[in-house]
């Protein structure tokens, strides 16, 4: 069984759309928008990595959610 590595991207929209929003918030905003995309990202890759560990030991992660 061979491991796949995900591709990795700039969390949050694409360059168009982000370009777009880009020209109704101020730079403080958009650097919030940033955050909150990043932070979705890193919570993203941390589930992945658990679900990834628990299919190879002790099933999957619904098993578990109340």
């Amino acid at each position: 069984m061979s491991v796949r590595t995900p591709v990795e991207r700039a969390p949050g929209p694409p360059p168009a759309v982000m370009e777009k929003i880009r020209q109704h918030l101020s730079e403080r905003k958009l650097q919030g928008l940033r955050t909150v995309f990043t932070l979705r990202a890193t919570a993203r890759r941390a589930d992945n990595a658990i679900s990834e560990w628990m299919a190879g030991s002790v099933g999957s992660v619904a098993r578990y959610q109340s």
